[in-house]
């Protein structure tokens, strides 16, 4: 299913959810099909991607980051009840953000920050105005911790998002030096080209992760 997307430097194409390592290895590729939303137990829509690469990935210690198009309340709480920590820029008009906060957050001058904590959901919103407001979503941040980042005292959670943030881009980097794809008609094609492509960025990912000087070696 083409999708066209304004806000990418090509507007019309295929789109695919993808979970990304720190490495830059592609871990899970998900082609989107058309609007599918699973139910929580209080009968409201979550986001379903997140939870279908969840349920693909080993059950081990991890983080997940992302953007503003997955973070939700539900879904951070979600991933809290499976034990996942989460954290993610989240849009301040989205579902049961208190009106309160959001007036707070607008009001913010920069270098200022707000939060707030809801216990009985487990997640933290962190409101950080620098150029423009950032608001952070998070199960696992402590929101009375700041640090230091680029000569500003910022919430952790915010610097903590920044560093992990683009690795989806740095993937996305490393297989564009060397593309298979190629002028086609067949619909399909550029489907393969695109997995062609994934399997070779990993497997230089995973290469540079065993020869850390970055040489190439022979055997014999």
């Amino acid at each position: 299913m083409i999708q066209y997307v304004p806000f990418k430097p090509v507007k019309r194409g295929y789109k695919s959810f993808t979970l990304v390592s720190k490495l830059s290895y592609l871990m899970f590729i998900k082609l989107y099909t058309g609007k599918d939303n699973q139910n929580d137990s209080d009968g409201k829509s979550i986001s379903s991607p997140v939870l279908e690469i969840v349920s693909k990935i080993p059950t081990a210690p991890y983080r997940l980051y992302f953007d503003s198009a997955y973070t939700s309340i539900l879904i951070l709480q979600k991933l809290k009840s499976l034990g996942i920590d989460a954290c993610g820029c989240i849009r301040i008009n989205r579902s049961l953000i208190p009106k309160k906060f959001s007036d707070e957050s607008k009001d913010l001058k920069p270098g200022q920050s707000t939060f707030i904590v809801s216990k009985s959901l487990g997640v933290a919103l962190h409101a950080y105005r620098d150029k423009k407001l950032i608001i952070i979503a998070s199960n696992f941040h402590d929101p009375h911790s700041f640090v230091e980042s680029n000569g500003q005292i910022v919430p952790e959670a915010l610097k903590d998002y920044r560093e992990h943030m683009g690795f989806v881009d740095s993937f996305n980097q490393l297989h564009t030096y060397s593309p298979t794809s190629r002028k086609t008609y067949r619909w399909w094609h550029p489907l393969c080209f695109q997995l062609f492509d994934a399997a070779i960025t990993n497997a230089l990912v995973l290469y540079r992760k065993d020869h850390p000087d970055g040489q190439f070696h022979s055997e014999g």
